[in-house]
């Protein structure tokens, strides 16, 4: 079963938490918020397909990366672009970490990428835990 968090309580784990380390910078937020969206979406997608599939005719059961589109691709990549110049240094070293998730999920789900199904479930997996503050 996949867990989703939704954009706002994304943007209240930021506040309520603070990351521990003081106010995430305004882009990193903007960008988490876009890529939670699109992240939720697809994931909602992989879970009404695996509700309705019966999953002993499946290798494993549909995840988010295998419903990964060009609709959810878009926001992700403008949320790398937002965050792409953060470079670890003063306040961006607090960030940089969660920064990188992001321009490498960009990366890895690019449709010309060569990297297999985990890897790109893996960078998306990552990105959403940095973005929810794991």
């Amino acid at each position: 079963m996949t867990a989703t968090i939704t954009a706002a309580a994304t943007i209240g784990i930021f506040i309520i938490v603070g990351f521990s380390a003081g106010k995430p910078p305004a882009d990193l937020v903007d960008a988490c918020r876009s890529f939670i969206t699109a992240h939720d979406e697809a994931a909602t997608r992989a879970k009404k397909q695996n509700d309705a599939t019966l999953q002993t005719e499946l290798a494993h059961p549909i995840r988010v990366s295998d419903v990964w589109e060009a609709r959810n691709q878009a926001p992700l990549e403008a949320a790398a672009l937002k965050v792409q110049n953060f470079n670890g240094v003063g306040d961006d070293q607090k960030w940089a970490g969660i920064a990188w998730q992001l321009v490498q999920a960009v990366t890895v789900m690019d449709p010309t990428s060569l990297d297999g199904a985990v890897q790109k479930e893996s960078a998306l997996s990552a990105a959403h835990a940095g973005c929810v503050g794991r």
